[in-house]
């Protein structure tokens, strides 16, 4: 699986003229190698040249790990102790790589300790994001990709039927529901579940509100957003609730959110940009009257990352494919009110959208019979 998609990273390399990839430990290494860890201050890279195998520069302490967890067929290691100068092996190794457009694509996120001696050594060379090239590679998804992100979404969708729904959510701080909704992914086989976002009440109208220790009261709205990993790959989902009675003016946004997010999956197909699932979206939600409190795009994509690319966003004219995987989360924010959001993930097949959560989206009133 490695080999095929290094072979595939190296026709699109050769079709921009780029002649090595670096990548630093991360999402784009994992994808590539099978190994997966973090940046840290010891140099530890993987390039790939367009004309030759491809190279890791380890640690030595590292040495194993890769033996062990990398899925390259007969990979090539390169390894320096502690007491060596690591600049050196890598100035060694780029003097072995043909050079031919003078192009370097670079992880975005790679740290400036190791891009620029990396620089200097390759002074003739223009560098580049990697993500300008290589996400296209990771935006089409695997079956294998897709089963551990349906996987992924089906532990979120537990979580919100044993936890969320079946709480009493009245007297508890949006910490301590945080905190549950962590837990409850974590002991469900959720990887590295992300603190979740718990907004009640006037936080809501903040998207991306840190929980904190307001105490959830009747009457509120009550914003969670939350996501883990299974085998790398994220899930995320966003539901809104109410505890208590829902004012007319929360339904009536709720009921827009809810009618936006469900167009926005009803257009989802190959062939169409992304531009035309945010549009159609905000379109709905400015129908209703809230066009102007809908302050975010309408989705991002998801895999190794939480977001990624694709964007659904007004400009992106990226056409839409099989196997790319989205939120689709439409949103209102009144501020010293609430927020309402809705949000699941997406897959587009050749018949059209497929959602990956299952959870409730109509509005659920809670301590209080719909």
């Amino acid at each position: 699986m490695y080999n095929t998609r290094i072979e595939k990273c190296k026709r699109l390399m050769e079709e921009h003229k780029v002649d090595l990839s670096v990548l630093t430990p991360g999402v784009n290494m994992y994808y590539f190698s099978g190994f997966a860890d973090i940046q840290m201050d010891r140099m530890l890279l993987l390039l790939i040249p367009v004309r030759s195998e491809p190279v890791f520069i380890s640690p030595e302490l590292y040495q194993g790990h890769i033996v062990r967890d990398s899925g390259i067929v007969d990979v090539d290691i390169r390894v320096w102790k502690d007491s060596d100068n690591a600049i050196e092996l890598l100035r060694a190794v780029l003097s072995e790589i043909e050079f031919t457009n003078s192009r370097v694509l670079v992880d975005d996120a790679m740290w400036a300790i190791f891009l620029l001696p990396l620089k200097e050594i390759l002074r003739d060379c223009s560098f580049h994001p990697a993500s300008e090239i290589l996400s296209s590679l990771r935006m089409i998804k695997s079956q294998e990709e897709l089963q551990n992100l349906e996987q992924s979404a089906a532990i979120a969708d537990e979580v919100f039927k044993d936890v969320i729904c079946n709480e009493r959510l009245t007297g508890m701080t949006e910490l301590e529901l945080a905190a549950e909704i962590r837990h409850s992914m974590s002991q469900k086989g959720g990887e590295a579940a992300i603190g979740a976002l718990v907004a009640s009440g006037p936080n809501g109208a903040n998207p991306h509100h840190h929980p904190g220790r307001r105490i959830i009261s009747e009457g509120d709205a009550v914003l969670v957003d939350y996501g883990c990993r299974f085998n790398g790959y994220w899930s995320d989902i966003s539901r809104t609730l109410v505890c208590g009675t829902a004012s007319d003016v929360f339904r009536t946004a709720y009921d827009a959110v809810q009618r936006a997010q469900e167009k926005a999956f009803q257009a989802v197909r190959p062939e169409i940009p992304a531009s035309e699932v945010d549009r159609i979206a905000r379109e709905e939600i400015s129908r209703a009257g809230f066009g102007e409190r809908f302050i975010h795009r309408t989705g991002h994509g998801i895999g190794l990352e939480m977001h990624e690319r694709p964007f659904i966003v007004a400009g992106n004219d990226l056409i839409l494919e099989e196997g790319m995987t989205f939120s689709i989360e439409p949103g209102v924010y009144l501020p010293g009110q609430f927020g309402v959001r809705i949000e699941d993930i997406v897959v587009v097949t050749s018949q059209g959208g497929r959602r990956l959560n299952k959870s409730d989206r109509n509005l659920r009133v809670l301590g209080n019979e719909e």
